[in-house]
């Protein structure tokens, strides 16, 4: 079950839920700390596997690059 990550906007505090494809299609999370329903969903990087490594976290781009992608 994929895990989502938000920021609530009413505490400011991160917290993260569990829960399929279509509950995140159909509901809207609260905040477990103080139920505030002003929450926005953050980017959740993640790593599957694999061998070697990358020069930034998650595959991203470090900062700085002067414009446009990696490569």
């Amino acid at each position: 079950m994929p895990t989502y990550a938000y920021l609530c906007r009413g505490c400011g505090r991160p917290f993260e839920i569990q829960m399929s494809i279509r509950e995140k299609d159909t509901w809207k999370p609260c905040c477990p700390v103080c139920d505030s329903a002003k929450v926005e969903q953050q980017l959740f990087a993640f790593s599957v596997g694999g061998r070697g490594g990358t020069s930034a976290p998650g595959g991203f781009c470090p900062p700085g690059g002067g414009g446009g992608c990696c490569g």
